[in-house]
């Protein structure tokens, strides 16, 4: 009588498993949600040396900026001689680095006070990145930061 070897069908066993574990493994993939940060990533990147320039401008007035969030309200301080000035103009960007369905753009407007801007919002807890842009006498300004919102 012929003894019957278990080789073939370790082998046949083997590549069945490394062949449903690929699958899983593609349809895992695309399934997976992979977003940029910013849906015009690229286009934002070619722009990057006016950045460069903005965040130069802004180093001297780093002691006047500064942005806090407590108790819902989210608070933006920008140099009083630019946010008093009459061709003051910005924009406030709010991302979540997680969940980009829950990023959020203001624009900025001149105001009289010297009041820093006080917006309420609810954030989630996590992590938020603060992007502020803003124009004054001529010249654009840029201004980062992160910001971390703890549970309550």
């Amino acid at each position: 009588m012929a003894k019957i070897h278990p080789w073939p069908a370790a082998i046949i066993a083997y590549f069945s498993i490394v062949l449903c574990g690929v699958v899983v493994l593609v349809i895992y993939s695309l399934k997976h949600n992979v977003e940029l940060v910013r849906s015009d990533y690229y286009a934002a990147e070619v722009k990057f040396q006016d950045q460069i320039e903005r965040i130069k401008r802004t180093e001297p007035y780093k002691s006047e900026i500064g942005v806090d969030y407590a108790l819902q309200h989210l608070e933006i301080r920008l140099p009083n001689a630019h946010t008093a000035s009459g061709d003051f103009s910005g924009a406030l960007w709010i991302y979540r680095p997680s969940n980009a369905t829950l990023d959020q753009k203001l624009e900025l407007n001149a105001k009289t006070s010297q009041d820093p801007y006080r917006l309420e919002m609810e954030l989630a807890p996590g992590l938020w990145r603060i992007k502020v842009n803003w124009q004054a006498g001529g010249q654009e300004y840029f201004f980062e930061d992160s910001l971390v919102v703890e549970a309550i």
